[in-house]
């Protein structure tokens, strides 16, 4: 009984094609993962929101360079500045002076937020 259905063609082929189209998918779903991964890796390295001439409108990202501003082309900007070294904007420093006013901040309704009452 056994021997004669694979005796048919079709009971060998069809089942071949089904896993073959199987082991396709698996592999191009794998290959478009690793892909977008790679893309993704290349698209942080773009420093656009790291520099001085960055101004954060969706009208003009870059008045330096506006076409390739935040594109994979802009990784190699040879007119990239880091923003913080040449404002002197240290931002450690800012959040720290922050939570220092914070802290004198008097509790409004006069109790020092050591218990519930």
């Amino acid at each position: 009984m056994l021997l004669q259905a694979f005796s048919h063609p079709l009971a060998i082929v069809v089942p071949l094609v089904i896993w073959g189209m199987l082991v396709a998918f698996v592999l191009s779903v794998f290959l478009a993962l690793e892909d977008g991964l790679k893309r993704l890796r290349r698209l942080h390295q773009i420093p656009c929101h790291r520099c001085q001439y960055y101004t954060g409108s969706p009208y003009l990202k870059c008045p330096v360079h506006p076409v390739e501003a935040l594109s994979e082309e802009a990784v190699d900007c040879t007119d990239y500045a880091y923003a913080a070294a040449t404002h002197g904007f240290d931002q450690g420093h800012w959040f720290k002076r922050a939570r220092q006013r914070l802290s004198r901040v008097a509790h409004p309704l006069g109790r020092s937020g050591n218990g519930p009452c």
